[in-house]
């Protein structure tokens, strides 16, 4: 039987048009974050070399929660940061659902993941993962922490410099920071009531200290955001020593925050307006330069030598 080259050509382009379907929801972070909510999408990076990756480097940056018991709370669900040059994404799936797949997220890997695109709390989220591939552990090509483009984040005032800064709507394609990791260096923790010497272990201890903050020496404060209740990172820091806490034997003076960023919304005479705020992975202590341990060896020399002089 003869097909007429018309039916041909729609056959064709009926194809070409199925092949693109299924191949356009096989994106970067950016397209997606383009998408409509509840949007079942693949995040593999592809795209991304626009942003300056190498279009296929979409990577786990850190697991934030897993199943267990810590700090006295139960989590049954996984979340984890992963992002490529483009933008970011939190990951989350019951522990039930991945391990159904047969996937265990770790740090550095390097993914393709098939879920639902649903923002939580203004965190860009991929949720209800249905397969995933990997294919291999690696650093990114993109900086990490980052902005897209991979800049690193260096300071307080470059997250409240967010275009998601209070005030501003909430636009999907505007999230530069979020889903991100990011390290924030040299601040220091302070609160609103008084800072207790430990890390509360219930929502009502949580509430008597008031806000807790990060400062940093130019002024600038942004929102710490505890977040226990669904994250067990933070739950691993239950009963901890609170860094800068008079008297909780935790480090004391400048900091460095691992951490990833939320925004908080308030709506006022029928406005929204987002706080910014970090809900917080790690802490480590600012550890002083070779130079400063130098300058501090170089002393030390020259005030033996002059008590050298004084005896001899």
């Amino acid at each position: 039987m003869k097909i007429s080259k018309s039916w041909l050509l729609v056959a064709v382009v009926t194809a070409a048009l199925a092949f693109i379907g299924t191949r356009v929801l096989a994106d970067d972070a950016a397209d997606i974050q383009a998408y409509g909510n509840n949007t079942v999408a693949t995040f593999d990076g592809n795209g991304d070399f626009l942003y300056g990756g190498n279009n296929a480097d979409a990577t786990v940056e850190d697991v934030v929660s897993e199943p267990g018991v810590f700090g006295g709370h139960t989590y049954t669900a996984w979340a984890v940061l992963a992002g490529d040059a483009s933008g970011a994404f939190e990951i989350y799936s019951s522990s039930a659902s991945l391990a159904s797949i047969g996937w265990t997220p770790t740090e550095g890997q390097t993914i393709s993941v098939t879920a639902t695109y649903s923002p939580y709390h203004s965190i860009p989220e991929i949720a209800t993962v249905s397969a995933f591939t990997v294919s291999g552990v690696n650093e990114p090509t993109w900086a990490s922490p980052g902005v897209q483009g991979g800049s690193e984040i260096t300071s307080i005032s470059a997250v409240l410099k967010n275009p998601f800064n209070a005030g501003s709507p909430y636009l999907p394609e505007a999230q530069n920071l979020l889903g991100y990791l990011v390290e924030i260096p040299n601040v220091t923790i302070s609160c609103s009531g008084t800072l207790p010497a430990t890390w509360p272990a219930t929502n009502a201890e949580t509430a008597s200290l008031g806000t807790l903050y990060l400062n940093d020496t130019s002024g600038n404060e942004l929102t710490l955001y505890y977040w226990f209740s669904s994250y067990s990172c933070d739950g691993q820091m239950v009963g901890a020593p609170i860094p800068d806490a008079p008297g909780s034997g935790g480090a004391q003076g400048p900091l460095n925050v691992w951490g990833f960023v939320s925004a908080y919304p308030s709506v006022s005479a029928g406005i929204t307006s987002w706080q910014d705020e970090l809900v917080p992975t790690a802490f480590v202590g600012v550890i002083p330069e070779p130079s400063s341990f130098m300058l501090a060896g170089i002393g030390l020399l020259s005030l033996l030598a002059v008590i050298r002089r004084r005896h001899s």
